[in-house]
């Protein structure tokens, strides 16, 4: 073992600390670890049981060394809590976790390396993702999406020109992936608008047409003045929530589902995040991204929004058509008024080819 710190003696004797006190020494003692390790190579490139039975000899030896340190311990009835089989388990795991994000982390800083992190989108900087992404598998994108997805909101910024490549290349494994809280970069609402692009197969400016159409075509027929105008009239009187929010609400206040709140701080709310929109965002563009978060979490719509979002399925996914059998008839009309056949969509002449 190493020789630790001064400022980590008071865990190693077991001395009474603060909970914030006793965390931050914790991560001192990884980070002290970790520096050990990558120095002598130590636990490095072996198979993954192999790896497991280190750390584990790891683990022994501190308890042998240090019998008073304090041990963190897991949150109660989780997973981890369930897997310890040792009081130092909840500690090596944390400590293999954060050497192998940190390697991987060094990885994804290296192959960034050379590409326009201010221009994504110029012809140059695209190319060089290109080049970056063409020995790259699926899997590998996805082991690296992993990684961002480890970091905490707010802690990094995005290379977005390869955070697209990657996105484009883990597409067909994470369509088929459902997660309950969404990825660190999902919180970007450029990422999400690759997504939505990928997902409903039509660009950002392409779907956002569609959905400008729909709100002249309802203008033209009911009046009003947005598409909150029409979330309005498809919503049942019995609902108390909305789909689309224009006035600030009480920030514990618990959505059904993903919504969009459009007052002065654009932002989508879920039941775990808040996803900031930038203020030049349209209220077309901010639903076609909360649309997509349902997709990415394989949501079901519910009961106050299913009308609204019923509506932007059929309107932007491609052979997609929300159930006949849950269209009120104020939708239904709605939808026959654009063009968009209930018995037989396929067949309908729709207004909306005109955009197409």
């Amino acid at each position: 073992l190493p020789e630790f710190s001064p400022m980590v003696q008071p865990l190693l004797k077991g001395k009474s600390l603060s909970e914030k006190m006793e965390k931050m020494l914790q991560q001192q003692l990884q980070d002290e670890l970790i520096e050990y390790l990558d120095e002598n190579q130590l636990i490095i490139n072996e198979a993954p049981w192999q790896l497991r039975e280190q750390y584990k000899a790891l683990g022994r030896c501190l308890l042998k060394c240090h019998p008073c340190i304090l041990w963190p311990s897991a949150k109660p009835g989780s997973k981890a809590e369930r897997n310890a089989k040792y009081c130092w388990s909840v500690f090596m795991h944390r400590l293999s976790l954060k050497r192998k994000i940190r390697r991987l982390r060094a990885k994804w800083s290296k192959n960034m390396a050379g590409v326009d992190t201010q221009c994504p989108s110029t012809e140059n900087s695209m190319h060089a993702v290109e080049i970056l992404g063409t020995a790259m598998s699926c899997n590998e994108a996805q082991n690296e999406l992993n990684v961002l997805a480890s970091f905490e909101h707010g802690t990094v910024s995005f290379n977005l020109a390869r955070l697209k490549q990657l996105l484009r290349l883990s597409y067909e494994v994470r369509r088929l992936e459902y997660p309950e809280r969404l990825p660190v970069y999902f919180l970007n609402e450029d990422a999400l608008c690759v997504e939505a692009e990928l997902r409903f197969q039509l660009s950002i400016e392409e779907m956002v047409a569609k959905l400008n159409h729909v709100r002249q075509e309802f203008i033209m027929e009911h009046g009003g003045e947005s598409f909150a105008d029409i979330d309005c009239y498809l919503r049942s009187r019995k609902c108390k929530t909305a789909l689309i929010t224009l006035e600030d609400v009480n920030e514990g206040q618990r959505v059904p589902g993903p919504s969009l709140s459009f007052t002065a701080k654009k932002e989508i709310r879920t039941r775990h995040e808040a996803i900031d929109l930038s203020s030049s965002c349209s209220m077309e563009k901010a639903l076609i991204l909360v649309l997509c978060v349902y997709y990415v979490k394989n949501l079901s719509y519910p009961q106050a929004y299913g009308q609204t979002l019923g509506l932007l399925q059929t309107v932007l996914v491609k052979d997609s058509y929300f159930n006949a059998a849950l269209q009120t008839k104020r939708l239904a009309m709605l939808l026959k008024h654009l063009g968009v056949s209930r018995q037989e969509p396929q067949k309908a002449q729709s207004l909306l080819s005109l955009i197409r």
